[in-house]
């Protein structure tokens, strides 16, 4: 579970610890121990608690919320279920050279944007992006091998942001509607992302990314 406070402003609790992510600064926070457990009372209150002020404190002093904000924080719980893959299915032969061209394609760009945009506008972008329709119901998980298979005949270093980010726009243009998850690990701090759908784990495993607590999904 995961717990929206602003628009671009996120938070978990993992391992005990509070993580911030905001996507307009690109940046995760971790709360000090010494107002942890007055912010875990409030993220859990259900709007019957005020934040506490030193939390409105760090915000400031972060920048998280600055003026023109106009709006306080208050927390919206989102739960997220993280589908168990019991079997990694085998990948397809080599892909063809016109699948190769299309994931090259998707990677290229997403990087690209990537480097170019502020997170918060590249994952606007593709928030809005519209699935395309279809008559049939599309097969997440044979699409997601076919992504799969020609990504790994491709020369750039895997990276989870732009690998997960290309795949998921790429599975939306073929009509499936992918969730986007970022995930964190405390109290020795890590972040991750993945691609996943309701019955299966896209682009990763479960074993990996079972140790990350989300605190996002799109």
């Amino acid at each position: 579970m995961f717990w929206r406070l602003l628009p671009h402003l996120t938070a978990c609790v993992a391992a005990d610890r509070v993580v911030l992510l905001d996507i307009r600064q690109d940046r995760y926070f971790l709360v000090p121990p010494t107002i942890t457990l007055a912010v875990c009372d409030w993220l859990r209150s259900d709007h019957a608690m005020a934040p506490p002020s030193a939390f409105f404190a760090l915000l400031r002093d972060s920048a998280i919320l600055r003026a023109e904000d106009g709006c306080t924080p208050a927390p919206t719980a989102h739960h997220v279920g993280i589908p168990v893959t019991l079997e990694t299915p085998t990948l397809p032969a080599r892909a063809t050279l016109a699948g190769r061209l299309g994931v090259a394609l998707a990677m290229t760009s997403t990087r690209l944007t990537l480097r170019r945009r502020p997170l918060a506008v590249v994952l606007k972008a593709y928030r809005d992006r519209p699935v395309t329709a279809r008559s049939d119901r599309p097969d997440a998980i044979a699409l997601a091998r076919r992504f799969g298979s020609a990504r790994r005949q491709l020369p750039f270093a895997r990276q989870c942001l732009p690998d997960s980010l290309a795949l998921a726009g790429w599975l939306k243009h073929r009509g499936v509607r992918p969730t986007l998850v970022f995930g964190v690990a405390a109290p020795a701090f890590a972040a991750h992302c993945w691609v996943q759908q309701d019955t299966a784990i896209l682009n990763d495993s479960f074993d990996r990314v079972s140790r990350f607590t989300p605190i996002l999904t799109l």
